[in-house]
């Protein structure tokens, strides 16, 4: 809404970029705007040009605004003049010190744009109403210690503090709306972490594991080889390995193809992880060839335990609704009671004789090393 030329509007503010920023939006709205940079220049200029408002900045060098709004006040022909403060303050005592000066109105920085030109409006619209009601009465306020004379007429008192109130709304508003920010961001914080950690959790799985099948994989093998070993050693008690290949697995890829392959080896590493101990780990060594560590194991039931995993692999019928095929398992069995030099270099090199051997012999067979400890 367009205003009247005639209204004309003082700011007094020495902060040159708030003081142009807030003479754009006002003369933006219709009003002729003045600008001065301090108290003393801002009165000068008011009583040169007999401005129709004023606003004014409270902290500034030479003269504040209540210095200034209290000589605006002073001169008779500024008298009737409203002055806005705008100030960061926000204490009791800032609205004590506002009233004692005469100000009409009270507005904290960062103010909104739409709420100050409302707040400009509220007082022309009834400054004439405000003239008839002056009073010369004045009011003892005692506050802080302080006695303090109102002489401030009652609507300009009224309006005082109902914009001291409508500030502290305002205020408690973008509290609101900051407490709301910060706790959308405290979420978007959460998920981030989540997300952070829940790719840290993958990484790490994807370190040790396979990710065909899920298995242990080859390089988390040589920390749980040297783990258990440290424990043979420690408790003086055995370990057993089991190195196993699925027998002829190249004619699989070959004649059925790569996806039924892969679909094969899950199955089986499924099957397989299902039927051993809690205790036993087991690795995917290496395309179809698997390795089990069996901690606290002698060689008698580290051949039970591969006689076990044959029989899975033999008696079971792999397919995937399309194809259906039987696969067998040559296994080679290392055992090892304590005390052995490079026991974890001994132990995976006679699994792998005794899977050789079990191949030569014509598959589908566990065949068992032992190595003695000193």
């Amino acid at each position: 809404m367009q205003k009247s030329k005639n209204i004309s509007i003082l700011i007094v503010e020495d902060s040159l970029t708030q003081a142009i920023q807030l003479q754009f939006f006002l003369e933006n709205n219709g009003y002729t705007v003045l600008v001065a940079e301090d108290g003393e220049i801002g009165l000068k200029l008011a009583k040169e040009s007999q401005p129709t408002l004023i606003i004014s900045d409270i902290v500034m060098p030479n003269m504040d605004g209540y210095e200034m709004c209290s000589a605006v006040k002073d001169t008779a022909s500024l008298a009737d003049t409203p002055v806005i403060l705008l100030t960061s303050l926000s204490n009791p005592e800032d609205v004590i010190k506002a009233l004692t000066c005469r100000a009409d109105n009270f507005v904290t920085k960062p103010y909104d744009d739409v709420f100050l030109l409302s707040r400009i409006e509220h007082i022309l619209v009834n400054q004439e109403l405000r003239r008839c009601e002056k009073s010369d009465t004045g009011i003892e306020i005692f506050f802080a210690g302080k006695t303090h004379i109102i002489t401030s007429d009652r609507r300009q008192v009224v309006d005082l503090l109902f914009s001291t109130y409508e500030n502290a709304v305002e205020r408690n508003k973008k509290l609101i709306r900051m407490q709301l920010e910060l706790k959308q961001s405290n979420e978007k914080l959460q998920d981030e972490v989540h997300e952070r950690e829940r790719i840290a959790e993958e990484l790490s799985r994807l370190t040790i594991h396979d990710d065909l099948t899920g298995l242990y994989n080859r390089r988390h093998m040589n920390t749980i080889l040297a783990q258990e070993y440290a424990r043979c050693v420690r408790y003086e008690t055995d370990m057993s390995v089991i190195l196993l290949d699925l027998d002829h697995f190249k004619n699989v890829n070959d004649v059925h193809g790569h996806v039924f392959g892969d679909f094969v080896l899950k199955e089986f590493s499924h099957r397989m992880k299902q039927n051993s101990r809690e205790s036993d780990y087991v690795f995917r060594f290496g395309g179809e060839e698997f390795l089990i560590i069996l901690p606290s194991t002698d060689i008698e039931n580290g051949v039970l335990v591969g006689e076990k995993i044959r029989h899975i692999s033999e008696a079971s019928m792999f397919t995937d609704g399309l194809t259906s095929l039987k696969v067998t398992a040559s296994l080679g069995v290392a055992s090892y009671r304590f005390n052995e030099p490079n026991v974890q270099n001994d132990l995976l090199s006679m699994a792998d004789k005794a899977l050789y051997q079990a191949k030569e012999e014509g598959r589908n067979k566990v065949v068992a090393y032992s190595l003695k400890g000193i």
